[in-house]
């Protein structure tokens, strides 16, 4: 659904997007990013967990009675899910954003549509489903930074895909 809105947004908006095979320097982006993200969100992870703020996650009761689908959506992640949210949230939207506001509300607000997409994800009290989600804002913030500095979707979208895998697929080995 959003490879088909941001493709349909991108032609009719004729918005031109930097998408490249990643050069060295940008390898170097994907590795720091990727170390940024994961430890970001495992520390926050941490801190909510010791507090009890975690909230119920609608993708972990999916995977207490099916743990394939964990695999099966860390594959999807990497070739669908990353590039398809990439495209709309960096791409997409806070490429347009940048020409009205400049670049870094555009990351701000393309942050935290991203975060409100991921509300869905969870369940229980209000309050740690806003502070997890607070944590993907964050986690998108990082993403905008980075497709800023490069000016290469693939940057992104490569953090983003390696991102989720790195977290499923310890979560599928504990499951089964």
């Amino acid at each position: 659904m959003f490879l088909v809105l941001a493709f349909i947004y991108i032609k009719n908006r004729e918005i031109t997007i930097p998408f490249d095979i990643p050069a060295i320097s940008d390898l170097k982006y994907v590795g720091i990013g990727t170390v940024v993200t994961l430890v970001t969100a495992i520390a926050t992870s941490q801190i909510l967990l010791y507090f009890d703020f975690m909230p119920e996650s609608v993708i972990d009761e999916i995977a207490e009675t099916s743990p394939i689908f964990l695999l099966v959506l860390a594959i999807l992640s990497v070739v669908l899910i990353a590039p398809a949210e990439e495209l709309l949230f960096r791409g997409a939207i806070q490429g347009r954003l940048r020409e009205r506001l400049g670049a870094f509300p555009a990351i701000a607000l393309a942050s935290i549509l991203f975060g409100s997409l991921h509300l869905f994800n969870y369940s229980g009290d209000i309050l740690p489903i806003i502070m997890t989600t607070g944590l993907i804002v964050v986690i998108g913030g990082i993403l905008g930074y980075l497709y800023e500095r490069t000016q290469n979707l693939a940057v992104p979208i490569l953090i983003h895909a390696i991102y989720n895998f790195v977290l499923l697929i310890p979560s599928y080995f504990a499951a089964v």
